[in-house]
């Protein structure tokens, strides 16, 4: 398929997602698509919106988008005693999982009766502003934070993102709703999701709930809500067999609550943030660089029967060749002008068997490729990023090779150390997203190199730890005659 017309087509299978108001199913979509000429293989089509962003697998071959899914949803928390005295909210986390993780949540727009809420700035301390952030883990919170647009004049980056003790942060004002229904610190606040796509919420006015004269005296709300904390939680721990740890925290929980949404998805619903108060299973927990929910003071392995098929990785979870790699190969041979006949042995790791057909084939498209590069290369434009492409090819090397040996090794994954194979998977991703945004990075090498140099760290550091498991593996292919 020529490029302008896969770029139609991806266009095409976007709006068609976006605006769909409901379920629809693999063959809607092939006759969908016919409609614009287009003749596509049904299985493929499954294969590939299984995969596609915001949209959930339902049963075998019908899906759904996230704003079907979530317009008219509801979300709730608790109003605390410093937003209470600002009469007004910070967004932060509350609205995860159910709004586009794309988007910061106090851009969304809020209205309480129909009314547009203002929005405006107010200081709190950092720790109350990293707690209400925190769903979005450690290691991004922060940066998050940082896109606030109250702090949109703070060059936070340049200090590695360290947060001063006290941010101003854009909050919605609640100044009309507190007065007019009386709202006290700790009452519950209740959005709903009006327009998923256009990121619209409204407040939900409260009934007499905020108002009940004998706090020790519990409503039918109050008992709905306490077993949808039970439900969340045993939902949650069903999920991690069945998911894993997932990608994010965000996914997480976005698909615990939708594939239980006939019990999650409630108008008596409480926060996540409060079920992580109380619940003595569930906890942050560190996975490799990164973190995730996951049973509490456990840790999160990298592998188990979401990942695997008879004890081994399905395919492309570790080793996989990707041809856009290639290109920077290409622009490093032109930088230091290498024989491009050299990137086979470079490209593909020692013990990778290749008949001389593929052989053949290869070098041919390297040099078919090698013309399309040479016409827009610039040595000159190049001088910043040709050595810190090089670093990334080598590391690329390195971490390409030892995963192409586990792959091959007969042992189960589950006896690597799990926590080392957690960071070396993040180091695959990270490292070969890295090599695919390399154009894109010309105006920023420093921060590449400096990311090239925690990559570089944790390899190193976890190594030698899988190369003695890979070992092990190894030595029970053998056997004593």
């Amino acid at each position: 398929m020529e490029e302008d017309d896969q770029e139609q087509l991806s266009f095409l299978m976007g709006r068609f997602i976006a605006r769909y108001p409901s379920l629809f199913s693999a063959d809607e979509f092939v006759a969908y698509l016919r409609e614009y000429g287009y003749e596509v293989n049904r299985n493929e089509v499954i294969e590939n919106l299984s995969v596609f962003p915001h949209l959930f697998k339902v049963g075998e071959d019908k899906f759904e988008n996230y704003c079907s899914a979530f317009n008219g949803a509801y979300i709730s928390f608790v109003l605390s005693n410093v937003e209470w005295e600002n009469k007004c909210f910070l967004p932060g986390h509350r609205l995860i999982p159910f709004v586009d993780a794309d988007i910061i949540a106090c851009a969304l727009s809020y209205s309480l009766n129909k009314r547009q809420l203002k929005k405006r700035v107010v200081t709190f301390p950092k720790q109350f502003v990293l707690e209400k952030f925190s769903l979005y883990g450690e290691e991004y919170s922060p940066q998050i934070i940082a896109n606030d647009p109250a702090l949109k004049n703070e060059n936070l980056q340049d200090s590695d993102f360290e947060l001063p003790m006290n941010l101003p942060m854009q909050v919605i004002d609640l100044t009309s709703y507190i007065e007019k229904y009386n709202v006290k610190p700790q009452d519950r606040v209740l959005l709903k999701i009006d327009d998923w796509t256009a990121g619209k919420l409204s407040i939900v006015p409260p009934d007499n709930a905020n108002d009940k004269k004998n706090v020790l005296v519990l409503t039918d709300e109050d008992l709905a809500r306490s077993k949808w904390f039970k439900d969340l939680e045993k939902t949650l721990l069903a999920s991690f067999e069945k998911f894993g740890p997932m990608g994010s925290i965000d996914e997480q929980l976005v698909n615990a609550i939708y594939y239980n949404k006939d019990v999650l998805m409630t108008k008596n619903c409480g926060s996540i943030e409060e079920l992580l108060k109380k619940t003595k299973k569930i906890g942050f927990e560190e996975f490799g660089v990164e973190t995730r929910l996951w049973y509490k003071n456990t840790i999160v392995p990298a592998f188990g029967k979401w990942n695997l098929e008879n004890n081994r990785a399905k395919e492309g979870v570790l080793f996989s060749l990707e041809p856009y790699i290639v290109d920077e190969y290409l622009r490093d041979c032109a930088y230091h002008k290498l024989d491009i006949n050299t990137i086979p042995d470079r490209f593909l790791p020692k013990g990778f068997n290749v008949s001389e057909e593929y052989e053949e084939q290869f070098l041919l498209h390297i040099k078919a490729r090698n013309d399309i590069i040479l016409k827009e290369y610039s040595e000159l434009a190049d001088f910043k990023l040709g050595p810190v492409r090089r670093r990334a090819l080598e590391l690329y090397e390195e971490v390409a090779q030892l995963a192409f040996e586990i792959d091959n090794a007969t042992g189960s994954l589950v006896n690597y150390p799990q926590q080392e194979m957690v960071i070396f998977i993040q180091l695959i991703t990270h490292i070969k997203k890295m090599l695919e945004t390399m154009q894109e990075s010309i105006d920023e090498t420093h921060i590449l190199n400096t990311s090239l140099d925690g990559m570089e760290s944790n390899f190193y550091d976890i190594k030698p730890a899988l190369r003695s498991a890979l070992f092990k593996s190894r030595q029970s292919d053998f056997t004593i005659l």
